[in-house]
């Protein structure tokens, strides 16, 4: 999947191709910050948690929604 990634990314940079997409991308956008802060506001609440896991699972929140911290951390 990952190389599909990479060949899609280089095709679209070299404006090789062009996506047309149906669907409302403010609309996705939004549903998936929503969905990344509802998450991290259970991080930050959760006792159990240290300072510095709680940091770790915002971070891989971050990731996981293709907004990396590049340069902030090292996993």
């Amino acid at each position: 999947m990952e190389l599909i990634q990479s060949l899609l990314i280089k095709a679209l940079q070299e404006e090789k191709i062009r996506i047309m997409l149906d669907a409302n991308i403010e609309k996705i956008a939004n549903n998936t910050c929503f969905m990344a802060l509802h998450r991290i506001k259970a991080i930050l609440e959760n006792d159990m948690l240290s300072d510095y896991a709680c940091i770790e699972y915002i971070i891989q929140i971050f990731d996981e929604i293709g907004c990396g911290v590049d340069g902030r951390h090292c996993l």
